[in-house]
């Protein structure tokens, strides 16, 4: 993915604040929220980037979602921008509702 982003920062804060705060339906559902959002809705990512980064995921060890969020990352340009999203603004609020 080397062009240009078609989303801002402050769109990409809000959409993972949002998913950390309301997703419901564990590691699997949150992915399916993914894809729907940021795959056919916004059309952030390509589908072939998608199940190229949903293949790695689920050969890592770790929560499916946060693994894919992170290999999106690496395809992005925006690759901290994510890596911070993902730490501060998916994981953090989910754990403040456990």
């Amino acid at each position: 993915m080397n062009e240009q982003p078609t989303y801002t920062l402050r769109q990409l804060v809000l959409y993972f604040l949002k998913l950390g705060y309301a997703g419901f339906g564990g590691p699997v559902a949150l992915v399916g929220y993914m894809h729907r959002d940021l795959v056919e809705q916004r059309k952030w990512v390509s589908e072939e980037e998608y199940k190229e980064g949903l293949a790695l995921a689920q050969l890592a060890r770790d929560h499916l979602q946060h693994n894919l969020e992170f290999i999106w990352a690496l395809f992005t340009t925006e690759f901290w921008v994510l890596h911070f999203a993902d730490l501060h603004l998916l994981f953090l609020p989910s754990l403040w509702l456990c």
